[in-house]
């Protein structure tokens, strides 16, 4: 596949099963494919393992339970689904299966989006796939971005607080990708459920957030939740922390031992600060 961008959204909808199968404690195999009109010739599907690719027998099903490879019924869903345009568990012929467990979404235009799993049940495989789907249709609705490094924050302070900030919200550090030079550094850290990727860059003899970064971030989500992470945050680094009541259920915090600007948390209407609008996915403290 060419397009870098249906790559992401794949590996984006086969890390969302992978997620979804962990917390259902299920191990297994997924399988994620962007088809379009180019999709002609070179065919790409991402696969992830979730635990491990196969299991053995279990004596207690019988002498018929030869155990399953999962890394062959997956992709053997995935392929069925191509050949009929319709979800796994369909009257196979030679070489198919008849487990269901793979879905589709049909964009139109002759674009589609494919996801299978195999290692749970039929209705466990089909809820795991369905939650890949999910997230790769949010981002094929989404503009393609022109450049990773045009979303950017600036940092006040250390950056290694500033990931895990990130981290608390649900965000993710991107691996292997972190640079550095003379006067500052620069690391990733990307959003799983909505694929977004953001620049955390800190400048030694910077005084002030750079043109063109952003300056105030407005995060989306459960208000409370988000302002118990940052106060939880504040409180673990001795930081200075502010929180501004700003009206219509919205709060304004600051770090300014962190960042340079403001964040405003919305719950779900439009923001009245943001330069650069966020989604957290909040986690558990504890």
């Amino acid at each position: 596949m060419a397009d870098s961008r249906l790559l992401h959204i794949q590996k984006m909808g086969a890390e969302a099963m992978r997620r979804e199968a962990a917390a259902m404690y299920i191990q297994g195999v997924a399988v994620a494919l962007v088809w379009t009109m180019q999709t002609t010739v070179e065919w790409d599907p991402t696969i992830r393992l979730v635990g491990r690719f196969y299991r053995g027998p279990k004596p207690e099903n019988g002498p018929e339970d030869i155990g399953t490879n999962y890394a062959t019924v997956a992709p053997a869903k995935l392929f069925q689904m191509l050949r009929t345009g319709k979800p796994s568990g369909q009257t196979p012929i030679k070489g198919e299966n008849s487990y269901r467990g793979g879905d589709l979404v049909d964009l139109g235009e002759g674009n589609m989006l494919f996801a299978a799993f195999s290692g749970g049940t039929e209705d466990q495989d089909l809820q795991i796939a369905r939650a890949g789907l999910v997230v790769m249709k949010k981002l094929w609705e989404q503009p393609a971005a022109s450049s990773l490094e045009h979303v950017c924050i600036n940092v006040r302070g250390n950056l290694d607080w500033a990931v895990e900030l990130f981290e608390l919200f649900g965000w993710e550090s991107w691996p292997n990708r972190k640079v550095s030079w003379e006067s500052g550094e620069a690391v990733f850290v990307y959003n799983p459920e909505g694929g977004t990727y953001i620049q955390l860059t800190f400048e030694a003899d910077q005084q002030q957030g750079s043109p063109g970064s952003a300056q105030h971030i407005a995060l989306l989500g459960d208000v409370e939740a988000s302002l118990g992470i940052l106060r939880f945050f504040a409180t673990k680094y001795s930081m200075d922390f502010a929180v501004e009541d700003v009206g219509g259920g919205k709060m304004m915090v600051t770090l300014p031992a962190l960042f340079y600007g403001s964040i405003e948390l919305v719950p779900n209407q439009h923001p009245d600060f943001a330069s650069l609008i966020l989604t957290g996915n909040v986690k558990p403290l504890f």
